[in-house]
């Protein structure tokens, strides 16, 4: 049914027809539509006219349009702008027919007979004008999601702040150069690059500041890599650079080339400027590489040196080379300062196991379940040292989460422990205590600032990825990746042992399980991580947790 005249807006009809003369009561009745009608005489006209009017319809008549065997029809169809527009043919009842398949193969939507009854020209013109709206409206919605498929395409494998290729994308296109490199036996090289003391820019100037001078060196590199080169922001300020068919020599030349560039650049936002550095570290293909995390591990060793040695510097990785540097020995590269540094780290390590154990052992003497949790802390240690090495996590990084393990299941047997092994639902006192944990644990860390480190981990780790969780709601990437890592595992270890009075749940189930919740209380990347160990060690809990026991 049309619509009033004063609820519908005009719609642009053309018709295209070489005389005008039997045409009144065409014109007449659009009128009442209400419609804007032109006309056009020539077949070449048409598709010009279409797109500056903007038709919605076309009324066309039959031997107009085979005047040129229907190809002014074909045309419209082919053409992205005119392809939905209905075109509806006019003929003559009896005169026509041997044209109509015809019309219908190129396009045609429907046909008016001659003398047209007003009636069936309001009727179809209704339909069919509606069957436009509807079509321009679904592509309207596609486009739409097109352009949101983009957008989130593009935020799966971009990172935010530098718009470079974020860690998860990066492994993939690494591992596919890696790959061809092997078979084809092509020279490879990668580059990890470190903003030297990124930290302290952060500490003096703020956040706003640094996010500035890691854009500025993301832009800076990018004007510098090459179309086939693969450059992405690895964490942090840690970036890095794959090279395919490019030689050592070809490496250094370029890594010396950014670093130069960037100790000569000035970063400026509002009244502040600064230089910054960059150590580079820098590792070469080798055909006897099985997997692509060698090469990786390879430019990390050698970043390590570089750093290690002075920073502002770039550091080949040698086959072979002594372990570590240590900065208290006396070679040409260690320096008072770095000793310094190197021991008071020492002196804090041994500050943290101290306290760790007091507190372990004030827990222990006043509870009975820490064989049962302790158990619990040995076995995540095993899953985070799995997913650590897969993830390519260094070993402070490691150490840190087995400190928050500890804290944890430490803090929570000191308040839950009668809950630990509770028949049946808690009650609300020991629900809040539990839920209060976040909480407490942030405040502990306060209290002993040299568990820093584990702050963030402890206190966000009952957030959900959907951003369902608690204590702050957070979702996503807000949430920092160290609790969102400890969320899983602890997720993992609690239905995989005894936890108030539950018998465990079976591997099948626990993995079922893992996967609903991914995306949901669980980051989708960690969860494929850790499934990839799991399916790779499928032993990882068996074993006596006393061989374990050393490193906790």
């Amino acid at each position: 049914m049309v619509l009033p005249q004063d609820s519908q807006p005009p719609v642009n009809i053309l018709l295209a027809e070489f005389s005008s003369a039997n045409y009144q009561v065409l014109v007449d009745e659009l009128a009442r539509i209400p419609a804007t009608v032109a006309r056009v005489s020539d077949p070449k006209d048409v598709s010009p006219a279409v797109l500056e009017k903007k038709s919605a319809l076309i009324l066309m008549d039959i031997e107009f349009a085979d005047a040129d065997d229907f190809q002014v029809v074909k045309k419209l169809r082919s053409a992205v702008e005119t392809k939905f527009i209905p075109i509806i043919l006019l003929a003559d009842i009896g005169k026509n027919e041997a044209l109509f398949f015809k019309g219908y193969e190129a396009g045609c939507v429907d046909f008016l007979f001659r003398p047209v009854k007003p009636e069936i020209l309001r009727a179809k013109l209704s339909v069919h004008l509606d069957l436009y709206h509807r079509q321009l409206e679904l592509q309207e919605a596609n486009d739409v999601i097109r352009k949101q498929n983009r957008l989130l395409q593009q935020q799966a494998v971009r990172d935010g702040l530098t718009g470079l290729y974020n860690h998860i994308h990066f492994q993939e296109l690494f591992a596919h150069q890696f790959y061809l490199a092997k078979r084809h036996v092509h020279p490879f090289a990668l580059l990890m690059f470190d903003i030297d003391f990124f930290k302290e820019v952060n500490d003096s100037y703020g956040h706003q500041v640094g996010d500035i001078v890691l854009k500025k060196f993301a832009d800076l590199v990018q004007a510098e890599v090459r179309q086939t080169d693969i450059w992405a922001r690895y964490g942090g300020e840690e970036f890095v650079l794959a090279l395919p068919d490019t030689s050592e020599q070809g490496a250094v030349n370029i890594a010396e080339k950014i670093r130069c560039l960037i100790s000569t650049t000035l970063f400026k936002y509002k009244e502040i400027t600064l230089q910054v550095t960059v150590s580079v570290g820098l590792s070469v293909f080798d055909s006897r590489m099985k997997h692509p995390a060698e090469l990786i591990e390879q430019a990390d060793h050698a970043l390590y040196q570089a750093k290690s040695q002075g920073r502002n510097r770039v550091n080949c990785y040698e086959p072979g080379g002594r372990g570590p540097y240590d900065p208290c020995d006396n070679s040409p590269g260690g320096s008072d300062l770095r000793c310094i540094r190197e021991r008071l780290r020492n002196t804090l390590d041994k500050t943290r196991a101290s306290a760790l154990a007091s507190f372990e052992a004030m827990v222990h003497s006043q509870t009975k379940n820490h064989v049962t949790l302790r158990r619990r802390n040995i076995l995540a240690s095993r899953l985070v040292n799995a997913i650590g090495k897969r993830l390519n996590l260094p070993n402070n990084v490691i150490q840190s989460f087995h400190r928050s393990f500890k804290l944890h299941d430490l803090l929570r047997l000191f308040i839950a422990d009668t809950a630990l092994d509770k028949e049946g639902c808690l009650d609300q006192a020991e629900l809040e205590a539990i839920r209060d944990q976040p909480l407490m644990l942030k405040e502990l860390t306060d209290l002993f600032d040299f568990f820093s480190d584990e702050r963030a981990i402890l206190r966000f780790h009952h957030e959900y990825y959907d951003g369902t969780g608690y204590p702050e709601g957070l979702d996503g990437y807000e949430i920092p990746m160290g609790a969102r890592l400890f969320a899983l595992v602890d997720a993992f270890i609690a239905m995989n042992n005894p936890n108030y009075a539950r018998t465990p749940m079976t591997h099948d189930e626990i993995i079922q399980e893992i996967e609903n919740q991914s995306g949901k209380q669980f980051d989708p990347f960690l969860v494929n991580i850790m499934l990839e160990v799991l399916r790779e060690k499928d032993n990882l809990f068996a074993g006596d947790i006393k061989d374990d026991e050393a490193q906790l």
